[in-house]
């Protein structure tokens, strides 16, 4: 009976060994708590095939885009043997440095003092120290003042992001322009400006995550900035400084050529749009078209639309002048980059906040007016 089973609580719960034992039983009987599954980093961009033929690479942010191709170049140029090599010399945190590389410790468990002082040293790294430092850290957004703390230890670590992210972009874009995927002052020379290096970085990713949910052609036809130029052709025609000029890129390769190929390019409709529904309004959906272009007689004689890569697409990321200069003077705020404003207002926010209004009789007072 109930009132059995009650005396036989107390008695047993009279004693220590008596409790200890109701305890263990009682937790046998608690279902156990599976964790959450793992979800794995985005590879590549969802692509669909549509019945003119065409691709459509659309259903992701344009960020999650950008971490996905930086993911594929780190391992791509890992496997070809660019090994991460030696640190440069008169490196204030060279030890620092080389714990971050080697994946010993994160950036986030640095404290923000060590961090402030290993600033100045992003500039003595390689491309190659540079991406495998950003891949490393690309699911970190650092709290700083933009979010609810006491102190501003996130703040210098945005500022180190924001630092590593203009100069890792602005070596992209001069690796990704020169034919031979030079790197240095000769693929510096072909840019007017650092920002534009910086935007041609930020677009050669794009393709190269691009490329990988459609391998088919190789090349893509690009329209680069205004003023950039493009090293001697494979003719030995000297290079030449239009308003824009239009290049061929390979996502595998990482280089450009003015030479159309064979097999035929790959040319880009940016259908683009900011997330309505995003309060920072600064995360933005991809939605590419992608032309199969095999004859260069076929080619488009002017971009069918920009490729539009805002700059607010990164966990840190500066507006692109400084970030190109490698200086973090306009850093993005914490609360309002990456993905973590996404979803902060949908229906069951607003049902909530709906719910908890007060009435007052305002309305209907002004109605019998």
């Amino acid at each position: 009976s109930s009132g059995g089973n009650v005396s036989s609580l107390i008695r047993t719960l009279a004693t220590a060994e008596g409790r200890q034992q109701h305890k263990e039983q009682e937790e046998k009987k608690q279902p156990v708590a599976q964790p959450p599954p793992e979800q794995k980093p985005l590879r590549a961009p969802p692509c669909e095939r549509m019945p003119d033929g065409s691709c459509r690479v659309r259903g992701v942010y344009h960020h999650q885009v950008l971490k996905a191709g930086l993911r594929l170049l780190d391992e791509r140029w890992g496997l070809l043997g660019k090994g991460l090599g030696d640190l440069a010399d008169g490196m204030l945190r060279s030890s620092l440095f080389r714990d971050l590389l080697s994946g010993k410790i994160r950036l986030q468990s640095v404290t923000g003092n060590d961090v402030s002082a290993a600033q100045h040293d992003i500039k003595k790294l390689t491309l190659v120290q540079l991406l495998r430092l950003r891949t490393l850290h690309l699911d970190f957004t650092p709290s700083g003042c933009g979010a609810d703390t006491i102190t501003g230890v996130g703040g210098t670590h945005e500022a180190f992001l924001t630092t590593l992210d203009g100069l890792l972009f602005q070596q992209l874009g001069y690796k990704a322009v020169s034919p031979g995927g030079e790197n240095g002052q000769a693929a510096a020379a072909r840019f007017k400006s650092t920002s534009d290096a910086h935007q041609c970085g930020r677009e050669a990713v794009m393709f190269v995550a691009a490329a990988d949910a459609v391998p088919s052609p190789i090349w893509w036809s690009w329209w680069l900035p205004e003023g950039v130029d493009v090293a001697t052709d494979e003719s030995g025609g000297a290079p030449r400084v239009q308003n824009r000029q239009r290049v061929f890129f390979n996502a595998q390769l990482f280089a450009s050529s003015r030479k159309f190929s064979d097999g035929g390019v790959f040319e880009v409709s940016d259908f683009s749009k900011p997330d309505r529904h995003d309060p920072s309004g600064r995360l933005r959906w991809m939605d590419w078209k992608l032309h199969v272009v095999t004859e260069e007689g076929d080619l488009s004689q002017e971009p069918r639309a920009d490729i539009v890569v805002p700059e607010a697409t990164s966990p840190a990321s500066p507006s692109r002048e400084a970030a190109a200069n490698g200086k973090n003077k306009n850093a993005v705020e914490p609360a309002a980059a990456g993905g973590n404003t996404a979803g902060l207002v949908n229906a069951e926010t607003l049902r909530n906040l709906r719910g908890g209004l007060r009435k007052t009789g305002t309305l209907e007072r002004l109605g019998q007016q």
